[in-house]
């Protein structure tokens, strides 16, 4: 599976002609690319340049969640192929309990992530709301209190290295490393359907509010973030 190929497969799967729920094409999608013997070459090609180059690295970033952020395959508006890479975790520190403008799936490449699932409820953990909203040419974080709640969690459980899930927008998630050694996931999203997210902060996750700028990767640093995720990912 080479770069073009790859991004034919995405267009016909998750392009406007698709017809399954994009939840679940695109968790089929991630399962075929993650494959060692497809996903290594894909990411040898991209660190020999052939990929674009300059949008990767400037939609590559540290996000503020936790762990850092590469665009690997860019296709907007239908979808955006991304790798995760959470290091190796100094304490516990899970990230903020968040919904997406779009269905996702993540596939585990290395190590394991630990997953959980939330919805509002009367009773459960206290948190404070916000909406959260991109800004500027880079996308800065902006987060709007909507005041406290409460949150009960449906389902945790560790998701190991071959093992993957797909979220609807609306579902209110977090995960984390669930490991001592770094993680990485293959991470795709869908079409947007909406223009903001809620996020819901507890004790357990302090964070910045207002507005977070993001600190995007160098073509450079890009390229040397692709050549250590290759030597991650060699058997």
């Amino acid at each position: 599976m080479h770069v073009a190929a790859a991004l034919d497969l995405l267009h016909s799967a998750l392009g406007p002609g698709r017809t399954l729920p994009p939840q679940d094409t695109a968790r089929e999608i991630l399962a075929e690319l993650a494959r060692p013997e497809l996903l290594l070459p894909l990411l040898r090609e991209l660190a020999d340049g052939d990929g674009d180059l300059e949008q990767c690295a400037r939609l590559s970033y540290r996000h503020a969640l936790g762990f850092d952020k590469l665009l690997l395959l860019p296709g907007k508006p239908h979808f955006m192929l991304r790798a995760h890479i959470w290091r190796a975790p100094d304490g516990e520190a899970p990230e903020d309990i968040h919904n997406h403008r779009c269905a996702i799936a993540s596939y585990v490449a290395l190590g394991g992530v630990r997953m959980e699932l939330y919805e509002q409820a009367d009773r459960g953990i206290a948190a404070t709301g916000f909406l959260e909203t991109l800004e500027g040419p880079d996308e800065d974080w902006r987060l709007q209190p909507t005041g406290e709640a409460r949150l009960r969690r449906l389902y945790s459980a560790h998701h190991a290295t071959g093992s993957g899930y797909a979220l609807a927008p609306h579902m209110l998630h977090r995960a984390h490393n669930g490991g001592d050694g770094t993680a990485v996931t293959l991470f795709l999203e869908t079409e947007n359907v909406r223009d903001r997210t809620q996020v819901f902060r507890t004790a357990a996750s302090p964070g910045q509010t207002g507005r977070t700028a993001k600190s995007v990767l160098s073509v450079k640093e890009y390229l040397a973030e692709l050549d250590a995720l290759s030597e991650l990912l060699e058997p």
